[in-house]
């Protein structure tokens, strides 16, 4: 319960820092045992297919939320952060771990921000990893003018090679973009930045004993559809929209999963 206030205290600061625009991305870490042949029954009940699990939860609670960063502008996506939130708390298929926040000083060199990130939380897990995406997340040009707060939110999913266990994590770094005119690219000026990381760990138990339930209430969101749902249509990735199947929501990334 003081994990859950703590965090959602950070998330309502940092929402009314960002002054309503939010970037989303979505990526997944480790080793995916997924059985792909599996029923999506199964895919919840049988422990090796947790991973695709974890990520269909996510996916399903961001629908329940009605947080569509695929869809919503940065001020809309912002507006619904903190039910998107909140619902990973009320969810008894996550169980809430470390809830990390700090502030970080920068400089103002928009090319040194990843290092500068990582830096500043070089214990916690895929420092180097998660530094560099919030870092690529930054919008290169804004077409509202009026926005000059920024929310940049990451949903990594991770299934180390050598753990059993899925673990999520949702960070967020507020920080002030200020845009030079339209279709300009924008700076980044000196300030605080508000870093914050939630941990949570996919409760396997309940999962299992749920099976059935979550197939009927979330389905079964694919790995690749899971990163696509996720990536904000104004955020900066490197993402091959011509390869996108109409009606079929599935993307071929320039996954940079090599970077840890």
């Amino acid at each position: 319960m003081l994990i859950r206030t703590i965090a959602l205290i950070t998330a309502c600061a940092t929402m009314a820092f960002a002054g309503g625009a939010t970037v989303s991305r979505g990526r997944f870490l480790g080793v995916d045992t997924t059985k792909r042949d599996s029923d999506p029954v199964e895919m919840y009940r049988d422990p090796a297919n947790h991973a695709t699990a974890a990520v269909s939860i996510l996916r399903g609670l961001a629908v329940e939320a009605e947080y569509f960063p695929q869809e919503d502008s940065p001020a809309e996506l912002a507006a619904k952060s903190f039910d998107w939130t909140s619902s990973l708390f009320d969810s008894s298929a996550l169980k809430a771990d470390r809830s990390v926040q700090r502030t970080i000083r920068f400089d103002g060199d928009k090319e040194s921000l990843g290092a500068t990130i990582t830096s500043a939380i070089a214990e916690l897990p895929n420092s180097k990893y998660v530094g560099h995406e919030l870092a690529q997340m930054v919008p290169k040009q804004i077409a509202d003018l009026d926005l000059t707060r920024w929310s940049l939110s990451l949903v990594i999913v991770d299934k180390p090679a050598d753990d059993s266990s899925v673990k999520a994590y949702v960070y967020d770094l507020s920080l002030q973009i200020k845009p030079r005119g339209a279709g300009v690219e924008v700076i980044l000026p000196r300030q605080t930045l508000i870093f914050s990381q939630q941990s949570f760990t996919l409760d396997a138990e309940d999962v299992e004993s749920k099976a059935e339930q979550y197939a009927n209430e979330y389905g079964v969101t694919e790995m690749e559809d899971f990163k696509w749902f996720f990536e904000s249509k104004d955020s900066s990735s490197e993402v091959n929209w011509s390869s996108c199947r109409s009606g079929s929501r599935r993307l071929s990334f320039q996954a940079l999963e090599n970077w840890l």
